[in-house]
């Protein structure tokens, strides 16, 4: 007889649907991981509550927003029993975001205000996240028709999109300014700079390649960084080709991305995009990668125009490579629209909607998700456009949001 999957087995079943999108397996398993959490006494406040994030974003993800919110108050509860400030600013900013959603304007203002305070203090003034929700607040104000108050925040209004709900990295990037926990001492050993052969080199470098996947695989992000920060050091004192620093360098951008020190990821990012260029050419398939996944920083930053600017770049790249109705220029194309149509300009966003919504309703048919998000937005363009019978006869049933396409697949890893 099959052992009954305990909490923990469930929680990681449901981490990997979050990852493959599978949103509503996420859920089902997580519903039940959290029974099952609850049920032991064993469960830690900590433990709860990253259930209860992961299944306020499972939810969020499909559009079950009241479902989402209620999530969040539970989480906030959790936060205050954890006497956690880091649970308690996230859990706000995804109320905030939630109710905003929703058209709760009472609600929304009332986290927004919460958030803003908190986060200030805990990432300072000028953060990049401190900027991106006073851009939400100041949208929010603007749909109220206070457009004065809104303009006194000094922020160009931002309209939410599905990209801004990311909890985990809002978690793991205030925890990084509170001051993360040193390596281990095991860890230490092998960072320890030291004369070696070629040889000693070369095992060397594929055991730090190793640990360091294996430490992500382990949640050990910050491990993953310092070991190919390492490596990084031994292919420079070995002159190895610059391929090789490429791949370090991606992999130290991405452990920072994933960490949230979005800054500090742009600038490792750019380093490996301009060697991209240098050794592949300016029109590689690589180089149109990794500017459409600097694209997703930039606007992450709230930097639009470097955004576009990138997106346009890499767009250029696929339809030379790939064809100009191939699925990878559609999603480049809908996130370009995504873009244009947060920062109000309308008519940019509804000629890229369109020219990506023919693509994929030819490559990928009507039913599928990319397809199906696309069509959301372009509708949610249409009602806020005035074009109401337009939006109904092209999706009935509005998101509430803008979706967008960026994934894991589209950059570096």
């Amino acid at each position: 007889m099959a052992k009954p999957a305990t909490w923990t087995d469930l929680h990681e079943a449901a981490r990997k649907a979050l990852l493959n999108r599978a949103y509503e397996e996420a859920e089902g398993l997580l519903l039940q991981c959290c029974q099952e959490a609850e049920a032991d006494g064993g469960t830690d406040h900590k433990e709860i509550a990253q259930i209860l994030e992961q299944l306020a974003e499972a939810q969020w993800y499909q559009s079950k927003l009241r479902e989402s919110e209620q999530t969040c108050e539970r989480l906030l509860e959790t936060a205050k029993a954890m006497r956690d400030p880091v649970v308690r600013v996230v859990c706000l900013s995804n109320l905030a975001i939630v109710n905003h959603t929703l058209n709760n304007w009472k609600e929304a203002e009332e986290f927004y205000l919460e958030t803003l305070k908190e986060i200030r203090i805990l990432l300072g003034p000028d953060h990049s996240y401190v900027t991106k929700y006073r851009s939400f607040y100041a949208e929010m104000l603007n749909q109220q028709n206070r457009q004065e108050e809104a303009k006194a925040l000094g922020v160009q209004p931002r309209e939410v999109t599905e990209f801004d709900w990311q909890t985990s990295k809002v978690v793991s990037m205030i925890q990084e300014r509170l001051g993360n926990p040193g390596l281990s001492a095991t860890a230490l050993s092998s960072l320890v700079a030291v004369e070696m052969t070629r040889e000693e080199y070369e095992m060397v470098y594929r055991s730090n390649s190793l640990r360091a996947k294996q430490a992500v695989s382990e949640g050990d992000l910050l491990l993953s960084e310092k070991l190919w920060a390492f490596n990084l050091k031994l292919i420079e004192k070995f002159k190895e080709p610059d391929e090789k620093l490429i791949t370090a360098l991606d992999n130290i951008a991405g452990m920072q991305y994933q960490q949230g020190r979005l800054k500090q990821s742009l600038v490792t990012f750019e380093k490996a995009l301009t060697l991209k260029k240098k050794c592949l050419g300016k029109e590689d398939i690589a180089v149109a990668r990794a500017m459409h996944f600097l694209a997703g920083v930039y606007y992450e930053l709230n930097d639009t125009e470097k955004s576009i600017s990138h997106l346009r770049a890499s767009i250029k790249i696929y339809e030379k490579v790939l064809g100009k109705d191939h699925a990878t220029v559609a999603s480049a194309l809908h996130n370009l629209g995504t873009i244009h149509h947060v920062i109000h300009q309308y008519e940019h966003a509804e000629k890229a909607y369109k020219k990506a919504l023919d693509i994929k309703m030819r490559s990928l048919g009507p039913d599928n998700e990319e397809t199906v998000r696309l069509t959301k937005s372009y509708a949610e363009l249409l009602a806020k456009t005035g074009r109401a019978e337009e939006a109904k006869r092209l999706n009935p049933a509005l998101s509430g949001y803008i979706t967008g396409s960026w994934k894991e697949g589209d950059g570096p890893q």
